[in-house]
């Protein structure tokens, strides 16, 4: 998908270059739950979008990084999902949620379901992924972490 421009930002196609922007401004919550896991914030970003089969970037409309999302290919036809953020969310929170729902269905295509785990510390994320039809659970998680996955039908 090419960019996407709205009022207040617009999202494009992540390049490498995105990710030290978003490794320096990176929010405390997706910060804590990364470092909670053992794994250095720069590290996780680089995976993640080293492993992505789809990764884009919002940026607000005078180019300040407010997120980076993607999705790569987890096992049987299901895809791990992941986006984190700068504080720069708040800013361009209408628009975030508001289109939320149509980026999610785009990371799903071809995909049964997305996954990926997250700290329950980390409360606005969850309630922001179950307002999109994620499904909680503590199996094999680690301590103070859930996996979540949101199917095809939900989204």
């Amino acid at each position: 998908m090419e960019a996407k421009h709205y009022s207040d930002s617009y999202i494009l196609p992540t390049t490498a270059w995105d990710l030290d922007e978003l490794a320096a401004n990176l929010r405390d919550q997706d910060t804590e739950e990364i470092l909670g896991l053992g794994v250095k914030p720069a590290d996780a970003i680089e995976y993640s979008f080293a492993n992505s089969k789809r990764q884009h970037c919002m940026r607000t409309n005078d180019e300040k990084l407010v997120c980076c999302f993607g999705v790569g290919d987890g096992p049987n036809n299901t895809g791990v999902i992941w986006c984190l953020g700068t504080p720069l969310v708040k800013q361009v929170h209408h628009t975030f949620l508001k289109h939320s729902k149509d980026w999610l269905n785009y990371l799903m295509d071809g995909y049964f379901y997305v996954y990926n785990l997250i700290s329950e510390s980390n409360t606005v994320s969850m309630r922001w992924l179950q307002w999109l039809g994620a499904d909680f659970t503590e199996d094999n998680a680690p301590p103070g972490y859930r996996y979540f996955t949101i199917r095809r039908e939900a989204a």
